[in-house]
């Protein structure tokens, strides 16, 4: 039987806004894509369904929601015995380069391969982590009271957005660093800054001890920061071919720590695990992030932590979209650390 497809837009305001140093959103939508196969058992039909979401960041993400939305309308799915990762994956790399829409379908046809394999979704990518480390966003109008909460939640790693008021921000790092020194701190400029206000800032941040500076200047430029006295990490730079390109030589030279990769930006989980591999060979870190999806899409990111199994802590935890847009938990959030699931991603939405 031919596996069935629907397509359903959610969106809603946000209870707060986010944002980073370019771009805020008080509003945030998505759609779910839903992949179902329908089996009998006993004379009785049964339905089974996988979830996948496709929610592009506007001002952010390469693609659109309406990009996406026809995309995911024209799709047309193969025949539930052909239901593999490898017909997967043909699948995903036929469709139009929308890779939001791309990361949707997969999810929503892994997980289903998943409930029926009675593993996890991250699982099915080969070797993968049973848990991994949180990083969790502060807040940057409370940073000190955020980094309180964030510590009683148990998880000891968060990162600072930045690139707004340089010197209100300079002094909370200091802050944070002196009175939570048990808290790994990782900033991210979001590409803000100009290359010579960079070499100033991450010369005032030496001996600070950050994990990591993220995508401080464009990605044009990422090279020219070679020498600086702070790791530095990309995650715009990796958005476009020219970007990764551009990203070689830096790596190549050892001067990129980690690569941040957001698999509603980049298409995917084998999107995002080949990147990884590819930084693998520069012995660069690759890190699994959250885009400020839904509780589907969420989901779906963390299985794509576990399937990396990073060692540095990964960018996904509860955010103020997922309070805003559903009621629905994510079961890999449950506890202080990324937690597997099996049987399929465990995250199921009405549409």
């Amino acid at each position: 039987m031919t596996l069935r497809s629907k397509v359903s837009r959610f969106g809603s305001r946000l209870d707060r806004e986010v944002g980073n140093a370019n771009r805020r959103w008080s509003n945030r939508e998505g759609l779910i894509f839903v992949a179902e196969m329908r089996t009998k058992s006993r004379g009785t039909e049964i339905v089974h369904r996988g979830f996948g979401e496709a929610s592009p960041l506007p001002g952010y993400s390469p693609d659109t929601i309406e990009e996406c939305e026809a995309c995911l309308n024209d799709i047309e799915l193969f025949d539930a015995s052909k239901l593999t990762l490898t017909t997967i994956e043909a699948l995903v790399l036929s469709m139009p380069a929308v890779p939001a829409a791309r990361f949707a379908v997969e999810t929503a046809l892994c997980d289903l391969l998943a409930q029926r394999l009675q593993q996890s979704v991250g699982g099915l990518f080969g070797q993968y982590a049973t848990s991994a480390r949180r990083c969790a966003l502060l807040d940057p109008e409370r940073p000190m009271r955020s980094a309180e909460a964030i510590l009683a939640r148990g998880i000891t790693c968060a990162k600072l957005k930045v690139g707004t008021h340089w010197t209100e921000e300079l002094v909370a790092i200091k802050r944070l660093r002196a009175e939570f020194p048990e808290l790994g701190l990782r900033i991210d400029a979001n590409a803000s800054w100009t290359l010579p206000a960079a070499k100033k800032r991450l010369a005032l941040l030496e001996g600070l001890g950050l994990e990591f500076v993220e995508q401080p200047v464009a990605p044009g430029v990422m090279y020219s920061l070679i020498e600086s006295p702070v790791p530095i990490a990309a995650d715009e730079s990796l958005h476009s071919a020219a970007g990764r390109e551009a990203l070689e030589p830096l790596m190549r030279e050892g001067g990129l720590h980690a690569i941040v990769l957001k698999p509603t930006v980049l298409g995917g989980f084998a999107a995002c695990l080949k990147l990884q591999q590819w930084a693998r060979m520069h012995k660069t870190v690759a890190i699994a992030s959250h885009c400020y999806e839904g509780p589907v899409g969420t989901a779906a990111v963390a299985e794509l932590a576990l399937a990396m199994d990073s060692t540095m802590a990964s960018g996904v935890d509860e955010h103020e979209v997922l309070a805003s847009v559903s009621n629905v938990a994510v079961p890999q959030l449950a506890g202080r650390f990324i937690q597997l699931h099996h049987g399929g991603l465990g995250v199921v939405v009405e549409v």
